[in-house]
């Protein structure tokens, strides 16, 4: 087993149902894949600050993974208003592969986190899209890095397939609408990883 934190915003009023979707299809992954469910789960409703403060301090001697679909800046990650993660709270992630679909949080936060024993940061450092009608396609790659990660990938094998597959998958729909692939574009351009890329899910896997 894998210890997992999962977090998203699912009644925020844009991208609520993306978020959930984007959650819905990591849960199913990770159940196919352990056969058990995730961790500790928090949504819109219980997803506080205090209570992922305490989460992560009971995970945090050793390696987990956090996975977020929530907004974000460059300096931090929110629920509504509330700051989830940021510099007031980063050492509590120590040990975390973080792997967030949020806006911009490449840009500082990454630092932030790094700089407090975070073993690898996964997210993007310009503005994270999806688009009306695609959320399927937008979700599936938001997901992609850690189907292949936790299929025994390492972090940095996963992200350039993760990147090879929003090339194609722009490709593909180049030429039905030419705005959604470059969307898809933005965001593969925006993807970074940061911190150890060599590990893989045997890194994190308790016996």
């Amino acid at each position: 087993m894998i210890k997992t934190i999962l977090l998203y915003d699912n009644k925020d009023a844009t991208l609520g149902m993306f978020f959930e979707l984007c959650a819905d299809k990591f849960r199913h992954l990770h159940n196919v894949i352990y056969k058990q469910d995730i961790s500790t789960e928090h949504n819109s409703d219980n997803c506080k600050k205090t209570t992922i403060e305490s989460v992560l301090s009971a995970y945090n001697s050793s390696n987990f993974l956090f996975v977020s679909f929530l907004h974000g800046s460059e300096d931090a990650m929110y629920v509504s208003s509330e700051e989830i993660v940021s510099a007031n709270n980063a050492h509590f992630f120590k040990n975390a592969f973080c792997y967030t679909f949020s806006c911009y949080c490449g840009k500082k936060l990454s630092n932030i986190l790094l700089k407090n024993d975070v073993g690898v940061f996964w997210g993007y450092k310009d503005k994270a899209y999806s688009c009306h009608g695609y959320e399927d396609d937008f979700a599936e790659l938001a997901v992609l890095g850690l189907t292949h990660f936790l299929q025994e990938d390492s972090i940095d094998s996963a992200f350039i397939k993760a990147k090879e597959a929003y090339t194609k998958k722009a490709d593909d729909l180049y030429k039905d609408n030419m705005l959604v692939a470059a969307y898809l574009l933005h965001n593969r351009d925006s993807m970074i990883i940061e911190g150890n890329k060599y590990m893989t899910v045997s890194d994190f896997t308790i016996k």
